[in-house]
């Protein structure tokens, strides 16, 4: 319990003195080129000035504030230097060059965050441009205030599989159907020739005809379900008499007879 009491005794004090110590530094922002109007976007010669410094220890190179938005009005493009008043060692000045990157009306006073503590800092000599109206109601920001971050690539990620997810289905469904389309066509195209070749097996009376039947027989031969054994009776008939010059009677009954067992698979 006593330790509990110590510890809130000592943070309420060591807040106590921050309080004291921030209420105690005080800061001063001087525009050296006080006799131009500025706008957004332009660069002028600045002094930020800061007392008492025997009060809290500050120490920071030019490197810490070069590129960083102060009071987040004020971008810093360079530091000349880092000193010393000449006329009051506890004054510290910081002289460079600014970049004024929002509009503001107010000059009295802003806040300005070095290490843990909060500075008041007035502003002296800026002229800036009039803001009247919906132009100060939404001021104008060159930069952002907050730290800059990578944007995250994982919508761009998502986006891209999704895209390619559709792609991929169209391409898959057009595929399907066009392989669907080339089945059918390729369906239609063996029922008619097997229509064809029905009506020939159907009108074959004439030696022609049945040569016609065994020379192309591997046109038709997987379009028509027809025994192997009554295909190679009707195949050895036509070896037979197939270079003959002339048909006698028995040699066309046995060709026309062995064809309508033949043909019988075909009916």
């Amino acid at each position: 319990m006593r330790f509990c009491i110590a510890f809130v005794y000592f943070i309420f004090l060591h807040a106590t003195v921050l309080i004291a110590q921030s209420a105690q530094i005080q800061g001063k922002f001087i525009n050296l080129d006080s006799d131009k109007s500025l706008k957004v976007g332009d660069t002028f010669q600045g002094k930020l000035e800061i007392w008492p410094t025997n009060q809290k220890k500050i120490d920071f190179k030019k490197e810490d504030l070069i590129g960083k938005i102060i009071m987040g009005l004020f971008f810093t493009q360079n530091i000349e230097s880092i000193n010393q008043s000449a006329n009051n060692n506890e004054v510290l000045e910081i002289l460079g060059q600014f970049m004024l990157v929002r509009e503001f009306k107010d000059q009295t006073l802003q806040q300005l965050k070095l290490n843990e503590t909060s500075i008041g800092v007035s502003i002296e000599g800026m002229k800036l441009e009039q803001l009247e109206g919906e132009d100060f109601k939404n001021p104008t920001f060159l930069f952002s205030n907050a730290p800059f971050k990578i944007p995250s690539i994982a919508p761009y990620v998502i986006g891209g599989f999704l895209f390619l997810l559709v792609l991929s289905l169209a391409y898959f469904f057009l595929l399907k159907r066009k392989k669907k389309r080339r089945l059918q066509e390729e369906i239609r195209r063996r029922n008619q020739l097997k229509k064809t070749w029905t009506e020939k097996f159907n009108n074959a009376c004439e030696r022609k005809q049945f040569e016609e039947i065994y020379y192309l027989k591997k046109e038709w031969d997987s379009l028509l379900d027809i025994p192997s054994e009554k295909k190679r009776d009707f195949f050895k008939v036509m070896e037979e008499h197939q270079y003959k010059k002339h048909w006698d009677d028995i040699e066309m009954n046995n060709v026309i007879q062995t064809f309508h067992e033949f043909k019988k698979s075909v009916d």
